[in-house]
């Protein structure tokens, strides 16, 4: 196969099956997509050393969304497809300039690669069965805490990495809902994430979703444990990765102190931001739920801020800070008001 020219057609067998009638550009998107899709955690610096950029002699052959947004502006070269790299949560974008000068570049690179490619409606060429080789060694990604990633169609922030899990919180509120019954485990909010929110997700997604267990303190009940595929952050852990949300000092956290046995703490401007958007309102922040993990009154309650960040509250203290204003925390949190849903899943890896 040589001197291929625009008008000419290719046919190529893929993973999952055969794609015949593919012009040229069409024929390397197959091939990239493929590749992308059998080594699904590979990320860009892995894909541009699997296409690099010398096959298609000026321009990388693969880069994220950001970067073929910025080249588009100019002229467009970038295809972008809604698969996402795992480790940046940013969509993978395919060069479209293809032609007599680089397309049987890009074909001899793939048939490389193990892919067999011919003109549409020709026969593939026989070859003789290669020495079985061990699959190429594709890095996992790197987590660390505080990173951002995608998940179905939301991203989250990892709180904690694990051997094979990770932790994670939603970096929005995916839902404004009352929490409906002092009882984590017959609430609204935990009913919805675990039927309609679960439901929400692929099932490939579902299965990369581990079990998790709720241990909080109902009112006059002692310690509970209930098992889920989402959670709430108790207060006890928003203490303990605030400067995972915050990029807050030692010196900050230090500032949190203990008064008649409960945890606090007085406004600092390090607090701004701990309000958050609400999915699809990109206008709106808000409070969002949190589970008590110490028996005391009320075990759902939010993280209030006014918006200018003067003030986090736990229900026991009696007081929300406004404008350096007193006022009950209770009253404004209750069970049956609409705060906004940060669900936690732990993430098989």
């Amino acid at each position: 196969m040589s001197g291929s020219s625009t008008s000419q057609l290719y046919q190529v067998k893929l993973h999952g099956g055969v794609k015949t009638g593919l012009k040229q550009r069409d024929l390397v998107n197959e091939v990239v997509l493929d590749y992308f899709n059998q080594n699904p955690q590979s990320t860009l610096t892995d894909m541009q050393q699997a296409f690099p950029k010398n096959v298609q002699k000026k321009l990388e052959i693969v880069v994220d969304e950001h970067e073929a947004t910025e080249l588009n502006s100019k002229r467009k070269q970038y295809n972008i497809f809604m698969k996402t790299f795992e480790d940046s949560g940013a969509y993978i974008a395919i060069c479209n300039q293809w032609g007599a000068g680089n397309t049987d570049g890009f074909i001899a690179h793939a048939k490389q690669m193990g892919y067999e490619i011919a003109l549409d409606g020709g026969a593939f060429e026989e070859k003789a069965t290669p020495a079985a080789q061990p699959p190429a060694e594709i890095k996992k990604p790197q987590y660390k805490a505080g990173q951002r990633i995608q998940f179905g169609s939301y991203k989250w922030i990892v709180l904690h990495v694990a051997e094979k899990h990770l932790f994670v919180i939603s970096e929005i509120a995916v839902a404004l809902m009352p929490m409906g019954d002092v009882d984590w485990q017959y609430s609204n909010v935990r009913r919805w994430l675990n039927e309609d929110f679960y439901n929400s997700f692929s099932p490939a997604d579902q299965q990369r979703i581990a079990m998790q267990k709720a241990t909080y303190a109902p009112q006059n009940e002692g310690i509970k444990t209930v098992n889920g595929y989402f959670g709430l952050l108790t207060a006890t852990d928003f203490i303990g990765f605030l400067h995972i949300h915050s990029n807050i000092t030692k010196e900050d956290i230090d500032d949190t102190y203990e008064s008649d046995g409960d945890l606090y703490h007085h406004s600092s401007p390090w607090i701004k931001g701990i309000s958050v958007p609400v999915a699809g309102k990109p206008n709106q922040h808000t409070h969002w739920w949190l589970l008590s993990a110490e028996s005391i009154a009320a075990n759902s309650f939010a993280i209030a801020d006014d918006t200018r960040g003067n003030h986090i509250g736990y229900p026991e203290l009696d007081f929300e800070m406004h404008n350096n204003n007193q006022q009950s925390l209770r009253n404004s949190l209750h069970i049956t008001s609409h705060s906004g849903v940060r669900p936690t899943l732990c993430l098989k890896v």
